[in-house]
C-alpha cells in the first residue's frame, strides 16, 4: 500500500442503515480523504439467518432490497469521498 492509500471500515448503522452493515472502503488519493462517521452503533435488525448464539440474541431479519439498500447519508459521504480523490 503506498503512503497515498487509504482502508477503513465503517458501519452504516451509523448512517441509518436497520442493521450494522460494515463496509470496507480503499481510497487512493493525494490527500488524506474526509473523516467518516466512526462510531459503531448496534443495529435494531440483523441480515440473513437467525444468529446462532440463541434466540435471545435474535433481531428481526431484514433482506432483499432493504438489507441492500445504502443509506442517502452514506452515499451522499461516498460521493463527497470520491470527488476528493481525483
Amino acid at each position: 500500500m503506498s503512503s497515498n492509500s487509504w482502508v477503513c471500515e465503517v458501519w452504516q448503522s451509523t448512517y441509518g442503515h436497520q442493521a450494522n452493515k460494515r463496509t470496507w472502503l480503499y481510497c487512493c488519493s493525494k490527500h488524506k480523504p474526509a473523516d467518516l462517521r466512526w462510531d459503531r452503533p448496534t443495529g435494531t435488525h440483523q441480515i440473513g439467518f437467525h444468529d446462532q448464539r440463541g434466540k435471545a440474541a435474535n433481531k428481526p431479519t431484514i433482506s432483499g432490497k432493504a438489507a441492500s439498500r445504502t443509506p442517502i447519508a452514506f452515499r451522499d459521504a461516498l460521493l463527497t469521498l470520491a470527488r476528493n480523490c481525483r
